[in-house]
């Protein structure tokens, strides 16, 4: 795991107490064959960190553009008193977006806010691309292909935090329950009679309505299922027909 999370830094150029929330162009393939790592390993790394909460990986989707504003309220009022021509794009994210873009990154539509600056879209990307330049706003553009990011300033792999603990724990519960479907592969038709419960191993399944009738005995009469008979044995054209006035 850590070196693939060494491995990554490389991938992304990312130095050490660097990289925090910054996304990059990811490809798992390329990845795998730059630093020579199986995919699945690598695969299962990767979601290992993300789940430790060191990376995160985004699929290929649509993904619109994000902004985060790192500075404080002060701070940003002064830069928009010194940069007149920027301050109708700050005050127009503020007015979509509200008070949320100082906790975290915030999606936004550059169409939208050319629409209401009454710019086009290259001009808003411009704009937002100099105050990202400028330490102003974090600025992540649409991507439409598959992006990874540090979600911590990067740690020295060597030194990284992982909980060793947490890790063997789910390292015992998959393989727990690669072993239970093993035996169930192997086990047939047998198997076929047990369910998953919650805790990763298997128990008996209950019998169902229907065979809790073919085993139920009516007092004084015997039900014998006849051979050769691929029907139930209600449906069975083979069972005697019944004597006039019986019921």
């Amino acid at each position: 795991m850590r070196r693939v999370y060494q491995a990554l830094a490389n991938f992304s150029r990312t130095a050490v107490g660097g990289g925090e929330l910054v996304a990059f162009d990811f490809d798992l393939q390329q990845f795998a064959e730059t630093y020579r790592i199986k995919a699945l390993d690598a695969h299962n790394s990767l979601r290992i960190l993300e789940r430790e909460g060191f990376v995160q990986l985004n699929e290929a989707v649509n993904n619109p553009a994000r902004v985060h504003i790192p500075i404080n309220h002060t701070d940003l009022y002064h830069f928009q008193v010194a940069n007149q021509q920027h301050d109708q794009l700050i005050k127009s994210l503020l007015r979509f977006n509200g008070g949320e873009l100082f906790a975290g990154f915030q999606r936004i539509s550059e169409n939208s806010l050319a629409q209401y600056l009454r710019l086009s879209v290259v001009d808003v990307r411009k704009m937002l691309l100099f105050l990202h330049r400028s330490g102003i706003i974090h600025y992540q553009p649409k991507h439409e292909s598959p992006q990874a990011l540090f979600t911590t300033a990067r740690y020295d792999a060597d030194k990284l935090p992982l909980d060793q603990k947490r890790l063997n724990e789910a390292r015992e519960l998959a393989r727990h329950k690669t072993e239970s479907v093993i035996r169930y592969a192997a086990g047939g038709a047998a198997a076929s009679n047990c369910c998953w419960n919650t805790s990763g191993s298997w128990t008996p399944r209950p019998a169902t309505s229907a065979t809790s009738a073919w085993r139920r005995k009516r007092p004084g009469r015997k039900h014998q299922r006849p051979r050769n008979c691929a029907g139930t044995w209600w449906r069975c054209s083979r069972l005697p027909p019944k004597r006039p006035g019986k019921f």
